[in-house]
């Protein structure tokens, strides 16, 4: 059951085996796991590295030229939901994703049976929605239990992400052959219109400075935009263990109260950065390659996803289809909507550790 009392500082050291330091013998599967979360987590930096070294070679400039001009000028696909027909089966079932897949433990589970075409909102953010990811992965041609769509059969779910992540040169085309989209209201409401769901991460990049193991401390109060998107059903998720992959040092709270101005400095640029770019840069340290204590690389910790009851929309106070959504039918369904996801939190929390703290709205 999770702990309500214990202070998330007292959340262990991961150290498997006691050990510091990765060992020269370890199975096989689990080195390729690991290579997989290397190489993906990787993409965003080593696929742009990629495209501009190819740049040094004049024999690549006619594709990149091409490239370039059909990607930056030309190519709408992501803002007008065709997202969808750029996703690749054969690519989403290549040995790497399984593999990224199966580092992280996984139980999935869903409370009720749903339909084909809903608004999937996961929670929390953490500081890179692993669990949500890997989740919505693998293609539905494989036979895993850890699949979304081996529970949710006939759904096609394409999780989306800011604007911002489609400027990066081939990483926006790797994104897009996973199947992700863009998360504006005209992007969602294009591929809903097709009959597609989407998942989308409420919390946002500010939630991420909160993904310290043992927290589940969730932005919620002031994300109201999703329930306006009255004319579909709203999934909660919650990924229990998502904060625990990574140890991010708190720039939020000053430690014992004390007023430290480096601290202050630091939130300040994360929040301008977040404020410019819409997403920030939390002070990351967790495992590497050959060791458990200094790195980035997530630990290998289960993460569970857990799906609740749908929330159906319906015109309320008076309003009929084709009117304005109104502020009083956002708040009832957002206070409905909170509700759900405490109470989901509740009904499963066992998947929680000890030394998890309770679910918390923050802001």
């Amino acid at each position: 059951m999770a702990a309500t009392a214990k202070s998330t500082s007292f959340y262990p050291e991961y150290r498997p085996h006691g050990r510091a330091h990765s060992p020269l013998v370890i199975p096989t599967h689990r080195r390729v796991e690991t290579f997989a979360a290397l190489i993906h987590c990787s993409s965003m930096l080593l696929l742009p590295c990629l495209y501009f070294f190819l740049w040094t070679r004049e024999a690549f400039w006619p594709f990149l030229i091409t490239y370039t001009i059909f990607s930056y000028i030309l190519d709408d696909t992501q803002s007008m939901g065709n997202s969808i027909y750029r996703t690749s089966s054969w690519f989403k079932k290549q040995f790497i994703f399984r593999k990224f897949v199966d580092y992280f433990p996984r139980f999935l589970d869903k409370e009720e049976k749903i339909g084909p075409r809903y608004l999937f909102t996961a929670h929390p953010h953490g500081v890179i929605s692993f669990g949500i990811t890997a989740a919505l992965l693998p293609s539905h041609t494989l036979k895993s239990s850890k699949s979304f769509r081996s529970l949710f059969p006939g759904i096609s779910v394409h999780l989306l992400t800011l604007p911002t992540q489609f400027l990066i040169p081939f990483y926006r085309d790797y994104i897009m052959a996973l199947g992700v989209g863009l998360v504006t209201k005209a992007g969602i409401t294009s591929i809903l219109r097709r009959n597609h769901s989407v998942a989308i991460v409420v919390g946002g990049a500010h939630e991420s400075l909160f993904a310290r193991p043992g927290m589940n401390r969730i932005v919620l109060n002031r994300r109201k935009g999703f329930i306006k998107l009255a004319d579909v059903a709203i999934v909660p998720v919650y990924v229990y263990g998502e904060n625990n992959v990574h140890k991010v040092y708190n720039t939020t709270e000053q430690p014992n109260g004390k007023n430290s101005k480096t601290l202050k400095t630091f939130l300040n640029l994360q929040l301008l950065l977040k404020k410019y770019t819409g997403f920030t840069l939390p002070l990351v340290n967790s495992r590497s390659i050959f060791n458990y204590d200094f790195g980035l690389l997530p630990y290998k910790r289960r993460m569970d996803v857990i799906t609740g009851k749908p929330i159906y929309i319906y015109r309320m106070f008076n309003n009929s289809i084709g009117d304005k959504v109104t502020e009083e039918e956002i708040n009832y369904y957002h206070e409905m909507y909170k509700a759900n996801l405490i109470e989901l939190w509740e009904k499963n929390k066992s998947f929680a550790t000890e030394w998890d703290e309770k679910l918390k709205i923050v802001e």
